[in-house]
């Protein structure tokens, strides 16, 4: 090599320059349009396709690569995949897993831009006090940002587990907000694309607690929408739910929680009631106020069923379980004045 030329890395030349790119096309993941959708995916797939192969089409050359992208983007014109071997069935297989795993490695940045998206909409639209037209195309965006979370859960399939924690941690922030019921629908595409997964009591706290939280501190509309997802949570990934059941937070008995509540009750009912107030014992114990509060609330219920037997226990309260079931006490008390 002359003394004047620089070696490209072509493969590292366009990850750099696609990263802004595949940031785009996922946020277009969340349009409305069902057609601009198709066409993000498949662009996703042609990205991806590119990327993967441009290690192999270096050698040859960047004419390579670029008639490989022309090939692959007039297939994306025709609302066609990538192109790849084999039959139709085998080729959606294979370009589903390949782009689960693409996506997987993109995962984290795109969420840090996302939740940016989000924070950034938020502040402008609350603090500059803009024009009604300038602050109803941001509302629109941050419902896009939401609905291509969803979508991103749905690609990640098999792969998409391990990034739940930082899923749910970008879609609990807007629960309390207008964009509420697009956050629980997204929630509930992540809880159903987790449902091949057995998941553990920490896992199915994740997706229950922050619901919980929601549940208890919205109004009527948002509290319906809550519902119908913990109900539809505990529906998906009831084997896990039977199998860890003493380790995950209660469920309030309340009518909108029906399904759920009943679930957690036929698995309860079968311990014994030293058993069950030793475990709400141990949720008294979490870091977590929504897991405390509701612990204390089935405890405190569960005293005034079985008043005699904890009587007859001669049960010594701690100062910090006394307090809840006070604080308990004189809501229920406040609540029936009220009525």
């Amino acid at each position: 090599m002359d003394a004047d030329q620089v070696e490209v890395n072509i493969p590292s030349l366009l990850r750099s320059c696609s990263v802004k790119l595949i940031f785009n096309l996922i946020l277009s993941l969340g349009e409305e349009d069902g057609v601009l959708r198709r066409r993000a995916r498949s662009a996703l797939m042609t990205v991806q396709s590119i990327l993967a192969s441009a290690s192999t089409d270096a050698k040859q050359g960047v004419s390579t690569i670029v008639q490989r992208s022309v090939d692959n983007l007039k297939d994306v014109s025709k609302g066609q995949s990538p192109r790849s071997g084999g039959n139709v069935h085998q080729q959606k297989q294979v370009l589903s897993s390949e782009l689960a795993d693409f996506l997987s490695q993109h995962i984290l940045g795109v969420l840090a831009y996302v939740n940016e998206l989000l924070r950034d909409s938020e502040n402008s639209s609350s603090s500059n006090k803009m024009a009604d037209v300038v602050a109803y195309h941001q509302q629109q965006r941050r419902r896009m940002v939401l609905r291509a979370i969803g979508e991103l859960a749905v690609l990640l399939g098999p792969r998409l587990l391990p990034f739940a924690p930082n899923i749910v941690a970008s879609l609990t922030p807007p629960l309390d907000g207008p964009l509420a019921s697009v956050a629980l629908h997204a929630w509930e595409i992540l809880a159903e694309n987790l449902a091949h997964a057995m998941l553990s009591a920490e896992q199915l706290n994740l997706l229950i607690v922050p619901l919980l939280t929601t549940f208890a501190a919205c109004g009527e509309t948002i509290r319906q929408g809550a519902a119908s997802v913990i109900n539809r949570v505990v529906k998906l990934h009831e084997r896990a739910v039977a199998q860890n059941f003493m380790r995950i937070c209660p469920i309030p008995d309340d009518p909108l929680l029906a399904d759920s509540y009943g679930a957690m009750y036929r698995l309860k009912i079968a311990q014994s009631l030293v058993d069950r107030t030793v475990n709400l014992t141990r949720l008294l114990k979490t870091k977590d106020a929504t897991v405390v509060m509701c612990a204390a609330n089935e405890l405190y219920s569960l005293i005034r069923r079985h008043g005699n037997a904890f009587g007859k226990w001669k049960l010594k309260l701690s100062p910090g379980l006394s307090a809840s079931l006070l604080i308990h006490e004189s809501e229920s008390a406040t609540r029936s004045s009220d009525s």
